[in-house]
């Protein structure tokens, strides 16, 4: 077998060496542009002349796209020579061939996101270009080649994913005309389904920070991978202000809580303080977004009470609460018993409250009596914490029928309250970068168009 091989773009095949068989056949690829075969023959395979029969008619072969062709009645003429070039067409009209299949290339960006560059030219020149893909300095595609290496150079816009578009490629590559003389103005480029949705662009960095089934994302407003410096810290303030700084000398965020009024953190307080700082070492979070979750949003972080729910007697309940938010109300303890009397004594001691219910006249024992007599401790303090405003509370079956005396079994003495915490404790959230950010794509360097194929009819050869 011997191949007779036409450069994209003529209609005469390179040199064939048949050996002067005489039985001859061809197969026809799928991308022959119509036209009968004519031949030039040569014996010693520098000089070739056009093959004529003896009654002066070009020897010619019917061929059509995607077909065997025998030689059989032309065999016997093309045989005495050892040396063939097969013609596209006539000697007087030749029909140039311009390739069996045009070069592309997929650049596969992840997610499914890929984009096909295909040669708008068939054949094996195309191959030989070459693409670089990066990202542009700002939001505009650009495409741009240099002729002396065949090269095109895409640059994806930043930030408008609709710039980046298959079609705006497309277009921005068939306006070069040609590509180290090679004619580009047919290319073709197509996006996967995944690309055309939502072409490459920079993302923004970001972090989602969880408090139980609270959350707080923070994310850069400044697109791209510096975001991915900033870091953020969270703690409590010292006082009822939400304070927001940038501590010199770094990409810190750090955000103190205010210690008492959760209005004061709410997600929209906290990104107009960020937003306010303006830039963060350089980096500008003046459009940085914080977004709380429904959960966060109906309850901004803030410190929490101490409490304790005391049964004084079947389905009898009394709630004291700390009238001071934070740790220090778990260190206050609570005593309950009965007083030998019908009085009701409220006393307070180092870090106990003691609670001595009247043993006569249940009307006395009520919550809200109990409530004023703590807030009336002498010293106005227990276990160093204010008791002005603690609260104590009943329920249903209490406030019905206050207890003179506990029920059987039952001994409170000296237990804690608990659940009292600040609005965020230190050191838990320290320095937590912002991540996600990036270029639209990873530079893809010079890669070439490939599968460009020329035209190729095999010649089956047989004494």
């Amino acid at each position: 077998m011997r191949t007779a091989h036409f450069d994209s773009g003529t209609s005469l095949s390179k040199t064939v060496d048949i050996g002067g068989d005489k039985n001859i056949g061809g197969t026809v690829p799928a991308g022959w542009a119509t036209a009968d075969l004519t031949f030039q023959v040569s014996a010693d395979g520098v000089t070739f002349q056009d093959l004529y029969n003896d009654a002066g008619t070009e020897v010619t072969a019917k061929a059509a796209a995607g077909t065997n062709v025998s030689f059989d009645k032309i065999g016997a003429q093309i045989a005495p020579w050892r040396y063939l070039k097969i013609r596209s067409g006539t000697a007087a009209l030749g029909v140039d061939q311009v390739g069996n299949a045009a070069a592309k290339y997929v650049f596969d960006f992840g997610s499914s996101k890929t984009l096909t560059i295909t040669s708008g030219v068939k054949g094996s020149p195309s191959n030989g270009i070459n693409f670089v893909l990066t990202n542009a300095a700002n939001d505009t595609l650009a495409v741009s080649k240099v002729d002396a290496l065949s090269q095109v150079t895409i640059a994806l816009a930043n930030t408008t994913g609709s710039k980046n578009a298959a079609a705006t490629i497309e277009t921005a590559l068939q306006a070069l005309s040609t590509v180290g003389g090679i004619d580009v103005s047919g290319m073709t480029v197509a996006g996967s389904t995944e690309y055309d949705a939502a072409p490459p662009v920079r993302s923004a960095a970001s972090r989602i920070l969880t408090f139980g089934g609270k959350t707080l994302t923070f994310t850069s407003g400044a697109l791209g991978p510096d975001g991915n410096e900033i870091t953020l810290t969270l703690e409590t303030a010292a006082n009822d202000t939400l304070a927001v700084t940038n501590p010199a000398g770094t990409k810190n965020i750090l955000i103190k809580l205010a210690n008492l009024t959760a209005s004061k953190n709410a997600d929209t307080a906290l990104q107009t303080a960020v937003r306010a700082l303006t830039t963060v070492g350089g980096i500008s979070v003046a459009a940085m977004t914080v977004s709380g979750n429904a959960a966060y949003d109906s309850a901004p972080l803030a410190p929490v009470a101490a409490s304790g729910i005391f049964t004084v007697a079947e389905g009898k309940t009394l709630t004291v609460t700390s009238g001071v938010k934070g740790l220090t109300g778990n260190e206050v303890k609570v005593t309950i018993g009965v007083a030998e009397e019908d009085t009701l004594a409220v006393t307070g001691a180092g870090d106990t409250m003691t609670i001595l219910l009247a043993n006569g006249t249940a009307s006395k024992n009520s919550a809200a009596n109990i409530q004023t007599a703590v807030r009336a401790i002498t010293g106005g303090t227990v276990a160093g914490v204010s008791i002005t405003g603690f609260t104590v509370a009943g329920n249903a079956a209490y406030n019905s029928a206050p207890a003179i005396a506990l029920g059987e079994g039952i001994e409170i003495s000296g237990v804690p309250l608990t659940g009292g915490a600040v609005t965020l404790e230190s050191g838990i959230y320290t320095d937590i970068p912002l991540t996600g950010g990036a270029e639209p794509i990873v530079p893809v360097p010079a890669t070439n168009l490939e599968g460009g194929e020329d035209i190729e009819l095999n010649l089956v050869l047989k004494e």
